[in-house]
């Protein structure tokens, strides 16, 4: 198990900045608009406007393609959002260890969120994905605060970590962001209580977030007020 959460590299997260800063309410978006392309080692992932059965967006693997709907594509928030989530994928390798058990026929419903709500949360792939975000959020949250309120922020978490307080830690943080929690954290609130339903998975998520506490409370040398972006 990789001790750390996955973290795009920086010129992943250029691109994506790049591409919602070209986003507007009256863009001209249709169907099969092409909002640009993410290059992920010898990949270039486009990323392209399409109509979906479920959810806002998805990453297609076998075509390196991810598909927003409309909706999503002109709200640059949510779109920055979604990108991250499935830029993730697409820099996981479980994805295409996953890719290749559909092609077996031995987990035809993966990637399905309509399969259930627990097995889909539960997959590796949605783990690393979800999981990430979420470090990557808190970590930019605390980035921004005073270095004192941050340590308080910090000794709250730990004390989550050790208590095994499940609502305790997302009323942290709910209140880490206030008002402007990110929409992508809503649903992770339903994907914490899948996880903590599986106890590998529990185990490995509040390991993480311990490895992430620990780079949080080691600020980077000379710069006694930046918190370092998980791994």
């Amino acid at each position: 198990m990789e001790r750390n959460f996955i973290s795009l590299p920086p010129s992943v997260e250029a691109d994506i900045e790049r591409i919602t800063a070209s986003v507007y309410p009256n863009a001209k978006i249709s169907q099969g608009t092409l909002l640009g392309r993410v290059v992920i080692g010898s990949r270039k992932i486009k990323i392209v406007v399409q109509n979906l059965r479920t959810g806002d967006a998805a990453f297609d693997p076998i075509t390196s393609t991810v598909y927003v709907t409309p909706a999503t594509a002109k709200d640059r928030f949510r779109l920055k959002e979604m990108l991250y989530h499935e830029l993730t994928h697409a820099y996981d390798p479980e994805t295409a260890k996953l890719l290749l058990r559909n092609l077996q026929g031995q987990n035809a419903r993966a990637l399905d969120p309509t399969q259930g709500r627990t097995a889909y949360y539960n997959q590796r792939t949605e783990f690393n994905a979800y999981g990430s975000q979420l470090a990557n959020y808190v970590s930019q949250a605390l980035y921004k605060m005073p270095r004192q309120k941050a340590d308080q922020y910090i000794a709250q978490l730990k004390d989550w970590l050790r208590k095994d307080d499940f609502p305790g830690f997302f009323g942290l943080i709910k209140s880490l962001f206030g008002y402007g929690m990110p929409k992508i954290l809503i649903p992770f609130y339903s994907a914490q209580k899948a996880w903590k339903q599986d106890p590998k998975l529990w185990r490995q998520f509040k390991q993480k977030m311990f490895s992430l506490i620990q780079k949080l409370e080691n600020p980077k040398v000379g710069s006694p007020s930046e918190f370092p972006v998980p791994d």
